[in-house]
C-alpha cells in the first residue's frame, strides 16, 4: 500500500487484494509534476493555509457540492471545482485542497460471486461530501486505446477493467479537453466502486488545481448514503460504436451488469476510445 494512504481507510474482508493490483492514493504521474506558468496562486503560507479571512481568491472557493446538489439537479450544468495547486504556497493540509488529501471516509472492501470486488461505505456520508479521487494512470490517448484493445481482448470471464476516459468540452464546442485515467492496475479505492445503471450515489465532478493543466476526478456522493451501502457511479453512457458488430470490425466484449437497479440494461455500457 503506498506510504502516503491514510491510516485505517480500508477494512478488507476476504483474501485481500488482488494479486496484480498496486494501491495508490492519487493518480501517477502526480498532477503537479506539470506546471503551467506565471498563473496566480495564493500566497496564504500559514500552516493553516487558506482561511476564510484570507484575500484570496482560493478561500471563496467551495470545498464541497452540497449548494449545487438537490432534487431536479441537473448535473450537468454541475461547474468545474477549484483547488489551490502547484501555483500556491500553501501545504498540503490547506482546507482549499480537500480532494488531493486522500479518502474522506471509512469504506470496506467485500468480495461478491458475481460482481468480483466492491466497496462499501463503513459509515454515512452526506450529499455533497468529497469521497476520494478517481486515481489511476495518466494516459495519452494513443496509450489508452492500445490498452482498451488488451482488455477487450480478454475473456469475458476476466475482472474487466478500469479505464475512463473523460471529455470536457471547451465553449466553442469545436474542441475538448481528454482526460485518460487507467484505474484497472494501479488506483485506490475508487478501483472498486461498481456500476449503477440508475446513476448510482457518486458523481465524478473535474476538480482544477491552479497552476496545473491536468484536472482531478473527484468523486462526491449524490445523496445522503448510509453505512453499509455499497459505493457505485455510472460507468458513462453507451455509444452506438462500442455495440457488437457482425461482418466488420471488432466485436468489443461486453459484460453483463449486476447492478440489481430498476433501470439495469443488463450489460456494463461500453464506448470507443
Amino acid at each position: 500500500m503506498d506510504a502516503a494512504a491514510p491510516v485505517l481507510e480500508l477494512v478488507v474482508r476476504g483474501p485481500g487484494y488482488p494479486a496484480d493490483f498496486c494501491y495508490s492514493a492519487n493518480s501517477t504521474p502526480d498532477h503537479s509534476s506539470v506546471l503551467i506558468e506565471d498563473v496566480e496562486g495564493c500566497p496564504c503560507s500559514s500552516r493553516y493555509g487558506c482561511r476564510v479571512e484570507c484575500p484570496c481568491s482560493c478561500s471563496k472557493t467551495p470545498g464541497a457540492l452540497l449548494e449545487y446538489l438537490g432534487p431536479g439537479t441537473d448535473e450537468d450544468t454541475i461547474p468545474a471545482l477549484t483547488e489551490c495547486g502547484p501555483a500556491c504556497v500553501c501545504p498540503a493540509s490547506c482546507r482549499n485542497r480537500i480532494c488531493q488529501q486522500g479518502l474522506k471516509h471509512r469504506v470496506e472492501l467485500c468480495k461478491d460471486k458475481r460482481k468480483g470486488w466492491s466497496a462499501r461505505a463503513a459509515e454515512p456520508i452526506k450529499q455533497g461530501s468529497f469521497v476520494c479521487q478517481y486515481a489511476g494512470e495518466l494516459l495519452t490517448s494513443a496509450v489508452a486505446a492500445a490498452r482498451l484493445a488488451e482488455y477487450d481482448a480478454q475473456a469475458a470471464d476476466s475482472p474487466g477493467h478500469a479505464l475512463m476516459v473523460v471529455r470536457e468540452w471547451l465553449p466553442s464546442r469545436n474542441a475538448c479537453l481528454r482526460i485518460n485515467v487507467d484505474a484497472t492496475r494501479t488506483s485506490n479505492v475508487a478501483h472498486f466502486f461498481s456500476h449503477s445503471c440508475d446513476g448510482g450515489n457518486l458523481l465524478i465532478v473535474l476538480v482544477r488545481l491552479r497552476g496545473s493543466p491536468i484536472p482531478l476526478l473527484g468523486m462526491f456522493a449524490r445523496r445522503d448514503i448510509s453505512a453499509g451501502e455499497e459505493l457505485t457511479f455510472c460507468y458513462g453512457e453507451d455509444s452506438p460504436d462500442s455495440l457488437p458488430m457482425s461482418g466488420k470490425g471488432p466485436v468489443r466484449t461486453r459484460r453483463p451488469c449486476f447492478c440489481g437497479s430498476r433501470q439495469c440494461t443488463g450489460v456494463l455500457p461500453a464506448s470507443p476510445v
